[in-house]
């Protein structure tokens, strides 16, 4: 299987890089790609998208199972997971599971065509410290698939999704390293150094 791993990526960080290597050493997965998201589908302001492609090429580069694809760049307006999801399927020769936070989770039934989402894709939803499942999100879920969903360690070759995938709690956020940047602070230890530098050289969280 390949896993999608969907998401801003503003900037991104050790901890995505780290949980998508965890995934990526599943005996059932080849590979994990990370699938920035074009623009935010509820509108929030992200920097352009080759900045952020770039920083996650910097950041993956010479890591083994782990890629980068710009599949969610194409279109004019908001991307929606659902849009990339049949995208994907469409192009993608190998099974294919799809990637996203916790935080993702909570706001699932904000997402577009949630429903057609949770019946037709595996989704793996990453757990993530100090964001617990919203308990409504949780029984909304379950009620629309039919059963519980299940809270796994791994994934087997015949994951069909939707689960809460337990991976290393790695407590980084891009909001925090955005907010240390605009204050002049570094994010040592947080994100890689080439990640850093280009952050530097393009002047990027710069502003609030």
């Amino acid at each position: 299987m390949i896993g999608y791993y969907g998401g801003s990526f503003d900037p991104i960080h050790n901890g995505h890089v780290e949980i998508a290597r965890y995934i990526a050493g599943f005996d059932t997965v080849k590979s994990v790609c990370f699938v920035p998201a074009g623009a935010h589908p509820l509108g929030k302001q992200i920097s352009e998208f080759h900045h952020r492609m770039q920083m996650i090429n910097l950041a993956i580069n010479g890591i083994q199972g782990l890629e980068a694809s710009d599949a969610d760049c194409c279109g004019e307006g908001p991307s929606y997971t659902i849009h990339l999801l049949h995208r994907l399927k469409q192009i993608e020769k190998m099974p294919f599971f799809f990637i996203a936070g916790m935080d993702n989770l909570n706001q699932f039934f904000e997402w577009k065509n949630w429903e057609e989402i949770l019946l037709t894709f595996p989704i793996a939803f990453t757990s993530r410290a100090g964001v617990d499942p919203d308990k409504d999100a949780v029984k909304r879920i379950s009620k629309t698939i039919g059963k519980a969903i299940p809270i796994v360690n791994e994934l087997d070759s015949e994951f069909s999704g939707p689960a809460i995938l337990k991976v290393p709690d790695i407590n980084i956020s891009s909001s925090e390293i955005r907010k240390m940047i605009l204050n002049g602070e570094l994010p040592s230890g947080m994100i890689h150094s080439d990640v850093l530098d280009y952050i530097e050289t393009h002047d990027l969280y710069r502003k609030g």
